[in-house]
């Protein structure tokens, strides 16, 4: 006699465990969603792994302007909610297709889920915890679909009298996970407008402009924009151009000195900024810089013939070059250390990362978004109009 019962019971308590599940995927797929469309950086540890694979085309689907990857697990993870809540307000047998739907979907999107993160850590060489964390999400997910399916099968048509309708489980759990994605989305975006603590005294302690360094603008310009970048940096591949525009657009008010920082996390980084110096040594670095960011295409270049046809691109030979990269005492390898000494003495941790100088005040260092809202504050602008 005690069968009937207990079948109802395990039933509801499975799928107020497929609900919390349900939302903590909208949480996380929502998360990841949101670091594609606002282009930020989450807290992932000193590996980015969640950045270098938030950057590699595997993030999109359709095309550099296509859908977020992510964007397809949080459809599901909203699908998974809405069968519970089915479930929840009209009984199982009267829902009892999205449960056979739920447990298909949960096959698949596990089936992908395991794939995607094998591909991250076999192809891409990172490991992002908010994508292994959905991962495991929705291999749980497939477990209690496969236990919800064997207790509804072992119920009896009494199940309507013992389902409580959880009304106040559901409105909590909507409201926490989407309020928490949403939280944590905007707040990344608006932390990584000050890119690191910039000690007042440290334009005496580095040389921030070397007498060689690279200028575009003009060299009396009153406000000096500092660019720490990565030719493999997809970011920097797409801000770059923006803030070449911008110091167009102050008619010789503002220049830009470029720097580099090649992170370790890009393979090809440091190779980038060395075959960059070599481009200097023949009065090509800014198109070389321009080229071969533009073929990165706002990915990660991971392969030297793309850095070499930029070479060619520009009138380099890539022949002389290549002699001039295999010999790591050159001179072009002085200049890269150097900017990666000032770099580090700093406290950049990563790229791009803007500093500006402005007469009178103290050094500040910025991301492309604080580096713009900075210099359009009145005491900058001040500086900007001659005022």
């Amino acid at each position: 006699m005690s069968e009937p019962y207990n079948a109802p019971v395990k039933a509801i308590t499975y799928n107020r465990i497929l609900l919390f599940l349900a939302f903590v995927g909208v949480f996380l797929a929502g998360v990841l969603t949101l670091e594609k469309v606002l282009g930020v950086s989450l807290p992932c540890g000193p590996a980015k792994g969640c950045d270098i694979i938030a950057n590699h085309p595997s993030s999109v689907v359709g095309g550099k302007n296509g859908v977020p990857t992510a964007a397809f697990g949080l459809v599901a993870y909203i699908a998974f909610a809405g069968f519970a809540i089915s479930r929840s307000l009209y009984g199982f047998k009267k829902s009892a297709l999205t449960t056979t739907l739920g447990y298909v979907a949960a096959a698949l999107g596990t089936i992908i889920s395991i794939g995607l993160q094998v591909y991250a850590l076999a192809v891409i060489h990172a490991t992002c915890i908010y994508c292994l964390a959905s991962a495991v999400t929705m291999t749980i997910t497939l477990i209690f679909y496969a236990l919800l399916t064997s207790a509804v099968d072992d119920m009896g048509e009494e199940e309507e009298t013992v389902v409580k309708k959880d009304y106040a489980l559901i409105g909590a759990l909507a409201v926490v996970s989407i309020v928490a994605a949403l939280a944590m989305g905007f707040s990344s975006s608006s932390s990584q407008k000050i890119a690191a603590y910039v000690p007042p005294d440290i334009a005496k302690k580095v040389d921030l402009v070397p007498k060689d360094a690279h200028i575009f603008g003009s060299e009396t310009a009153p406000v000096t924009i500092i660019e720490f970048a990565d030719i493999c940096c997809p970011t920097c591949q797409k801000t770059s151009p923006l803030v070449k525009d911008l110091v167009r657009n102050n008619r010789g008010r503002i220049r830009l000195v470029y720097r580099h920082f090649p992170l370790q996390m890009h393979k090809l980084g440091s190779l980038a900024a060395t075959m960059a110096e070599y481009a200097a040594t023949k009065g090509k670095f800014w198109e070389f810089l321009e080229t071969s960011m533009a073929a990165g295409n706002g990915t990660i270049i991971e392969d030297t013939q793309i850095l070499l046809d930029a070479a060619k691109k520009v009138g380099l030979d890539t022949e002389d070059l290549q002699k001039h990269i295999q010999n790591d005492k050159d001179p072009i390898y002085d200049v890269v250390t150097r900017d990666l000494n000032a770099a580090n003495a700093i406290g950049i941790q990563g790229t791009p990362t803007f500093m500006v100088l402005v007469p009178g005040k103290d050094p500040k260092a910025f991301t492309a978004s604080g580096m713009k809202e900075y210099l359009d504050s009145k005491e900058v602008q001040a500086v900007i109009n001659g005022k």
